[in-house]
């Protein structure tokens, strides 16, 4: 296989996966998990839903006993959060046994959805189902996107051209002394 034939090939499949990235990365994700809290007090769950430029989450929730505590947060809150430290979330709402909301999230970025034990409810295990809905566009899904579509494309481009300068494969001729079955050997030419 010639080497403009291959860089066509490669480019072209690149440009495919890039293209597929693209429009993964603009597209809505959804997700229904359950997790449970443990008891005591300290435990909670989390779902990561950043990597988001003009993001949008809608948020449908139940718990199986008891109520929890439900909040947004960005990264360096959710860390604090995580660490015991000051934090201030996007978006709180306290004792909740259910819900259904949406929000806006405020810019790029990573974010969190974090559910804690509500009151009363630090000495039991609470199973928690959540269907997340994320709108907007992936930061990273996208930039590795582009460049692939981008690279496949220059690729392709100059695989097409290397394979029309390249020369077409020649045919070679048989053998001249190649007997047939069931034909005669021509005799030798006479000499002088």
């Amino acid at each position: 296989m010639n080497k403009g034939k291959v860089l066509l090939i490669v480019g072209v499949v690149l440009a495919l996966i890039g293209l597929g990235m693209i429009v993964v990365a603009i597209m809505p994700g959804e997700k229904t998990s359950t997790e449970t809290i443990p008891t005591g007090a300290q435990y909670y769950v989390s779902w990561n839903v950043g990597g988001l430029m003009n993001g949008n989450v809608s948020l449908n929730f139940s718990v199986d006993t008891g109520t929890v505590n439900v909040y947004v947060f960005d990264k360096t809150n959710y860390d604090n959060y995580h660490n015991g430290l000051a934090f201030v979330p996007i978006a709180y709402a306290p004792d909740l046994p259910a819900g259904v909301f949406s929000l806006e999230l405020p810019g790029s970025g990573q974010y969190y959805l974090v559910f804690d034990h509500g009151t009363n409810s630090q000495n039991i295990d609470q199973a928690v189902t959540v269907k997340v809905k994320v709108t907007g566009t992936s930061i990273m899904l996208l930039t590795i996107g582009v460049v692939l579509l981008v690279v496949g494309a220059i690729l392709a481009v100059v695989g097409f051209i290397m394979r029309r300068k390249e020369p077409a494969a020649q045919k070679t001729k048989g053998p001249t002394d190649v007997v047939m079955v069931g034909q005669q050997t021509p005799p030798p030419p006479p000499t002088r």
